[in-house]
């Protein structure tokens, strides 16, 4: 069943109502000299500046949006109005500004923080992609696309790095036969790599033939099958159109794979070594209520907003893993976001004991 047309209005006005409260009961936990050294930095640091803090590219839009509106901030609790800044999320920002003021350089020593979060980045470098990506091409890049393929369908979502949803759509799988032909399978992908459009990066989750037991059911066994052929199909494709949109070619990746299980693992979503449903994860998140995940916000438009509650059940899950395939990715691989690492991490540590 679909949500009526309104739902988001009332969920944001009760969401804006709640936030008030919030903002009006809260206690700093911060003395006077540290409330003003944090305050210093988010009313007059510029957006570059303000990236090198633990907080996510979007949230410092919305920052800087109501600080142009309603003027300097005078304290925390005005902070907590500010939409995806909740308590934990303000404090998070906090602790880190005065982690890195309370360092031995000062703080607007542009040089020596660039260094000290650069040898931060190595320390905490885990490769959660194949093959490796470059820093150059990282460096470049604007947009991504994660692409999920499922059993019944299609996925795709189209986000630059600001975490701004370009597109988000979905191509139902429907084939005459029950065992297509490699050759319809190619028909197919030529169709989904037009509508996917172009990306910097394009990111699939890498399931690979590892995934295809021998005790699974025979049905299972050749949809799985039929996956890992439209994603090599999809491969290649994607790769030459990403080459005809340069005007010198050079042959180089531009189709990633992300670690098996990787968003499922760093959503809640997985029990054991299976996923559970992620749609109520997805309506948190176009509804900006991620403050128990640690990731990055995203921003969905109302339109793509209603696409996706217009969809079927079965449509909605395809969807929701694409979304969560790349805000994974950009969560982990483009802003290093150290929650997200520590998640990472930790999952690596329990798998070794």
């Amino acid at each position: 069943p679909t949500l009526p047309k309104m739902t988001f209005t009332v969920l944001l006005k009760q969401r804006l109502c709640h936030t008030k409260q919030i903002s009006s009961i809260y206690q700093s936990r911060y003395n006077n000299k540290e409330e003003d050294e944090i305050l210093q930095v988010i009313n007059n640091y510029s957006s570059d500046e303000l990236s090198r803090f633990d907080i996510t590219r979007s949230r410092i839009t919305n920052l800087q949006r109501f600080r142009r509106k309603r003027g300097p901030f005078s304290t925390l609790s005005e902070i907590l109005e500010v939409d995806g800044l909740g308590v934990k999320v303000l404090e998070r920002l906090c602790d880190s500004i005065l982690k890195y003021s309370s360092q031995e350089y000062d703080i607007h020593d542009e040089s020596e923080i660039v260094k000290h979060l650069k040898a931060l980045n190595r320390k905490s470098k885990i490769q959660v992609v194949t093959p490796p990506i470059n820093h150059e091409q990282l460096t470049k890049m604007k947009t991504a696309v994660g692409v999920h393929i499922g059993g019944s369908a299609v996925t795709w979502t189209h986000m630059d790095q600001s975490g701004n949803v370009l597109d988000w759509n979905i191509y139902n799988l429907e084939f005459e036969s029950k065992r297509p032909h490699v050759t319809d399978l190619f028909e197919v992908a030529k169709e989904i790599s037009n509508n996917i459009g172009i990306g910097d990066i394009y990111v699939l989750e890498d399931k690979g033939v590892s995934s295809v037991s021998p005790i699974q059911q025979p049905a299972s066994i050749r949809v799985n099958l039929q996956n890992f052929q439209l994603s090599a199909i999809l491969l290649a494709l994607l790769n030459v159109t990403h080459q005809k949109e340069k005007v010198e070619p050079v042959m180089e990746h531009a189709v990633y794979f992300l670690r098996s299980q990787l968003p499922a693992r760093l959503f809640k979503s997985i029990v054991g070594s299976e996923r559970v449903s992620a749609q109520s994860i997805v309506l948190d998140i176009i509804s900006q209520n991620t403050e128990s995940y640690d990731c990055s916000d995203v921003n969905i438009s109302d339109k793509l907003k209603e696409m996706y509650l217009n969809r079927a059940s079965m449509e909605k899950e395809n969807l929701c893993w694409s979304l969560l395939l790349i805000m994974t990715f950009m969560d982990i691989v483009v802003h290093r976001n150290p929650n997200s690492l520590q998640i990472l991490k930790n999952v690596r540590k329990n798998k070794c004991t």
